[in-house]
């Protein structure tokens, strides 16, 4: 693995909107994870790449089966592979929903997208030699997401899942679900659970469930559309169906630890597990219903207002966080001393926090913790605070699981050491939430500063767009948003590094790239529009800066119209309003004192 300067170059033009021009596919660039030259019969088979899924080249122009979104300055991996002598597999296997795409010495695309679960493959019987181009991209244009990239000259290592009975009868009921049905919801007691793990199965898919055999079957005759399947339970429970099509939809969490699935509505029979997220088994309701769900319209349970784990009726901010270290196991929590701030406040010093599992080490530690004020009674109740004022000063991260990371090498850290400030708020009555202040100190790297105004945030809103799959149903819009990052040293060492790499001086890297961010405007055909040129400028001055140490760069919106998800989505189809719509500014300013 190693650093790609195109990483670089990259987000500064992301910064100024590159997305607006559809790249060329570079196939040809080194992998920005991976460059393998292997032979037939190498070792360890299969060759596992631990990469970030996605881009936003959409691939659908490269073939008839390519689709999803990928990376279009390089490759993620690239094979060269000599003396082929049996068929060459190279899939993905990851959490989110992923694709493949491969070119091939002769030129061709090969492409795949779900072969099994939302694993993609693609078999090559007779591999050719020569060098073959990688790409692991995602179905939607999304957030990059972790995956394993693998190659393989044996049948593909997929999870081992039991397998699951989709047509045995049902342990509990067979529910044959019309238009008129009565009672909507209609609710099926069950214990749910089981020994059979779900993951693997599709998107989402988590939990333990009993393979044999469903929990319930529901029939459909195809005029409900979108019917909806939810269970609740004091338990943490999951979702697993089967639908008549052959797919899997999963569920975890949708209302705080409850699940839920919206059914396609096609005729036929969609077999039906309730899960337990840890294992075991639970008293559990399954509701089928027309609408959405109706979590409080239930005699059995009652989740809008859950009962607090501890009585905290009258307690102060730093009498309540004694009484939540009583409920700690004995030895994971402690701190040298502690003492209240006002009625709504405390100080913590030295707090540690180390797991409950005897031997294993240290999981957390902070020199100082502070906090103005919290919203202690919805934490208590399992729901999100509806404010917090707090500052941490040297929480210690330790970095082992990450040692693996080019940036962690590079860095030749241990820990991360980090400060921080938060201050929000969130009004349920008018649904505006007030992000005032989040700063971030890295030590010796950086620096990020974040406010954010949002009107319309309802929960009840969220939690419904959640469970639909639908971003639109959510009707708020921010109406105010900055980010602020200085450089204190993370840039300048993978810079640094890059140019090692490359055998360059580092000066030459900067001006290179620089003329890179020049070029890449010229090409979107951006270059003349004078409020680019300012961006831009401001860019350039922030990269030249990063040998010495940067001042802030400044990204803020100040749109004229709140930014909801449809006017968010209307950028994809215009985006050359994307710098009036959203009220963008990017500015380089002086360092902080």
């Amino acid at each position: 693995m190693h650093i790609n300067n195109k990483i670089v170059s990259t987000v500064a033009v992301l910064l100024l909107g590159s997305s607006m021009a559809v790249m060329a596919q570079n196939y040809q660039a080194s992998g920005v994870y991976a460059d393998l030259n292997l032979s037939a019969g190498f070792m360890p088979d299969p060759q596992v790449i631990h990469l970030d899924a996605g881009g936003y080249f959409d691939a659908r122009s490269l073939g008839s089966d390519c689709v999803g979104y990928i990376n279009p300055d390089a490759p993620d991996a690239t094979l060269t592979f000599n003396r082929p002598r049996q068929p060459l597999n190279i899939y993905a296997i990851a959490e989110a929903d992923t694709t493949l795409v491969v070119r091939a010495p002769n030129g061709d695309w090969l492409c795949n997208d779900d072969s099994y679960g939302y694993n993609p493959l693609v078999e090559i019987s007779k591999p050719a030699p020569g060098r073959y181009a990688i790409w692991v991209g995602l179905y939607s244009l999304e957030e990059f997401q972790p995956a394993r990239l693998l190659i393989s000259e044996l049948n593909p290592q997929w999870q081992i899942i039991p397998r699951f009975e989709v047509t045995a009868p049902p342990l509990y009921e067979t529910v044959r679900f019309t238009r008129d049905f009565e009672p909507d919801p209609y609710p099926i007691a069950l214990l749910a659970g089981g020994s059979d793990q779900a993951d693997g199965l599709g998107l989402g898919c988590t939990g333990y469930i009993n393979a044999e055999q469903p929990d319930v079957v529901i029939e459909l005759d195809g005029r409900v559309s979108a019917p909806s399947v939810y269970a609740l339970s004091d338990s943490d429970t999951t979702l697993v169906v089967h639908t008549p099509e052959g797919e899997w939809l999963c569920n975890d969490d949708t209302y705080q630890y409850h699940p839920a699935v919206t059914l396609s509505g096609s005729p036929g029979a969609y077999a039906v597990w309730v899960g337990t997220f840890g294992g075991g088994t639970a008293p559990a309701h399954v509701f089928i219903s027309a609408d959405a769900p109706r979590w409080t319209d239930t005699d059995e349970y009652d989740h809008d207002a859950p009962e607090p784990w501890i009585d905290i009726t009258g307690l102060s901010a730093y009498d309540t966080l004694l009484a939540i270290a009583t409920t700690a196991p004995p030895g994971t929590l402690s701190w040298s001393s502690a003492q209240p701030l006002g009625e709504q406040g405390f100080i913590v010093e030295d707090l540690r926090l180390s797991d409950d599992i005897p031997g294993e080490p240290l999981v957390l530690s902070v020199d100082r913790w502070i906090v103005e004020r919290i919203d202690w009674d919805a934490i208590v109740r399992d729901s999100p605070p509806a404010y917090l004022e707090t500052t941490v000063q040297g929480l210690v991260v330790p970095l082992e699981d990450l040692d693996e990371e080019e940036w962690i090498k590079a860095l030749g850290l241990e820990q991360l050491v980090i400060n921080m400030q938060l201050a929000y708020t969130l009004d349920e009555s008018t649904g505006l939430f007030d992000l005032a202040h989040s700063w971030v100190e890295f030590v010796d790297l950086g620096q990020i500063d974040l406010s954010l105004r949002v009107a319309g945030l309802y929960m009840d809103d969220v939690m419904t767009a959640l469970f639909m799959d639908d971003p639109s149903a959510i009707p708020s819009g921010i109406l105010h948003a900055e980010l602020r990052y200085q450089d204190l040293g993370f840039i300048g060492t993978v810079l640094d590094t890059v140019a090692a790499e490359e055998q360059q001086s580092l000066e030459g890297l900067i001006e290179r790239l620089v003329g890179e961010l020049r070029g890449q405007l010229v090409d979107l055909g951006i270059a003349g529009d004078a409020r680019v040129q300012t961006m831009a400028t401001a860019i350039e001055q922030f990269i030249r800066d990063v040998p010495h140490g940067t001042a802030p760069l400044s990204l803020r919106l100040e749109p004229p119209n709140p930014l909801d998800f449809a006017t968010l989505f209307g950028l994809l189809i215009n985006p050359e309003q994307a710098i009036d719509v959203l009220g963008l500014h990017l500015d380089y300013g002086q360092a902080a004192e």
